[in-house]
């Protein structure tokens, strides 16, 4: 079926055997898996050509990526022999013509591919890779199993923060350690801190302050970590600049000019217990958080903005109902926050606050991280996996698969394809190119 109207009327084009995926990298080329081989077109569907899949009995599967009109991957499974019921890879180079097989180290069955030389694949047990284009070249970004053996733990690790300053870097937070990669996360190092953190921010690769029951401060790139006084510990963290930290948590919103050798209380919200904090620059900060009763659904939750470092706030109502709360600012003015299952949205400096209601697909679970960078570019992660995206500020999302059900719980991003993602299970994925 084609559509030349946006979707408003269909037409049949070709009529025959079922197609399992199809891929389109203009409006008038097309690569389509069938059951038994596969078809393409260069005219926008009015004719279509078939090939063989290759020369191993293959049959199409679930999924198949075109980033060009010579280049596609596609998921497929043997058909007889060594290969039978395994999965395969599949690409061609010269538009479908011919096709090469490969069997990864994991069952992949679906692909995504940003250009004709990086592709992610999603398999069987939460498994991501990522690839050159060849299919030839792949590596398990799944390092939660590499980082708990690393870590002595008997059990899952457990990051509940996490912060990325530039595209290779990375700190993300577990119980009693943090963990930090140089080269785009596929090395990560452990270093043992004298606290339990869950929220981390990095002005830079070498300055860091991570918040939980304490303080904890590294100016060596995370090599060594000195816990600092904190009154009354912290749920989150945002750090505009090496000097100028915020931290929120039930004991109201705390401030440092020094790096974290001394803490200010700047307000304290008797009754209430603050979540997340996003501080475009250092006098422009949004805290969320909410009056702690999870069995009271017209119990108030709101936002608390200041534009002059803090000597005064502000607080705007956001609704009721209770729920952990998380915010993030791509401008002084502009702020995504994510509260239950819902995303609102301002572009006044938190004067209004609108509900996004465009999101492809319901939400049911509730929303645990959410980044925005300067470009508009958005993300959030929720707490059966689901990744949601938007391009225009939060005017308008998409889904994306992670090819996880695992929990979320956290996702930095120092540039729209240098994201990072943490979650259960020894969870972590990443949309950054090899």
């Amino acid at each position: 079926m084609a559509t030349s109207d946006g979707g408003k009327t269909w037409k049949q084009v070709k009529q025959g055997e079922g197609g399992n995926a199809i891929s389109c990298p203009t409006a008038r080329v097309c690569f389509a898996a069938s059951l038994n081989d596969f078809l393409t077109t260069s005219n926008g569907g009015k004719t279509w050509s078939s090939y063989v899949s290759s020369s191993v009995a293959v049959q199409p599967g679930s999924s198949i990526s075109c980033p060009g009109v010579e280049t596609c991957i596609a998921a497929g499974r043997g058909l007889g022999g060594a290969t039978s019921g395994i999965g395969i890879v599949l690409s061609t180079s010269n538009g479908g013509r011919t096709w090469t097989s490969h069997v990864p180290d994991v069952s992949l069955t679906a692909f995504s591919c940003a250009s004709t030389s990086f592709c992610i694949g999603v398999g069987q047990g939460g498994a991501i890779t990522v690839t050159a284009f060849d299919g030839m070249r792949w590596k398990d970004l799944s390092h939660g199993a590499a980082m708990q053996s690393a870590s002595g733990q008997t059990g899952y690790l457990n990051l509940t923060g996490i912060s990325c300053p530039i595209p290779s870097t990375c700190f993300a937070a577990d119980f009693g350690s943090i963990w930090s990669t140089t080269d785009s996360g596929h090395t990560w190092v452990s270093r043992n801190i004298p606290a339990n953190v869950n929220a981390i921010s990095c002005a830079n690769a070498t300055t860091c302050i991570a918040v939980g029951q304490h303080a904890v401060a590294t100016m060596d790139g995370g090599r060594t970590w000195t816990q600092q006084s904190l009154p009354g510990g912290g749920n989150g963290i945002s750090c505009p600049s090496v000097t100028t930290c915020y931290v929120v948590g039930s004991g109201g919103i705390l401030a440092t000019t020094s790096g974290g050798a001394t803490w200010t209380l700047q307000h304290d919200d008797a009754g209430g217990e603050l979540d997340s904090v996003s501080c475009p620059t250092v006098a422009i900060c949004y805290a969320v958080g909410g009056v702690y009763n999870p069995y009271d659904r017209t119990a108030p939750y709101f936002v608390l903005t200041t534009t002059n470092g803090g000597n005064t706030w502000s607080k705007h109502a956001l609704g009721t109902g209770w729920a952990v709360s998380r915010v993030s600012c791509s401008s002084g003015t502009s702020c995504l926050e994510a509260h239950g299952s819902a995303i609102t949205a301002t572009s006044d400096g938190g004067a209004t606050w609108v509900t996004a209601d465009t999101i492809q697909a319901p939400i049911t679970a509730s929303f645990t991280g959410i980044t925005c960078l300067a470009t508009g570019v958005c993300y959030a992660v929720e707490s059966t996996g689901t990744i949601v995206h938007t391009a225009d500020g939060g005017r308008t999302w998409g889904v994306l698969d992670s090819g996880t059900t695992n929990a979320l719980t956290g996702i930095a991003c120092a540039a729209p394809q240098a994201c990072y993602v943490i979650g259960d299970g020894n969870t972590i994925l990443s949309n950054v190119s090899p």
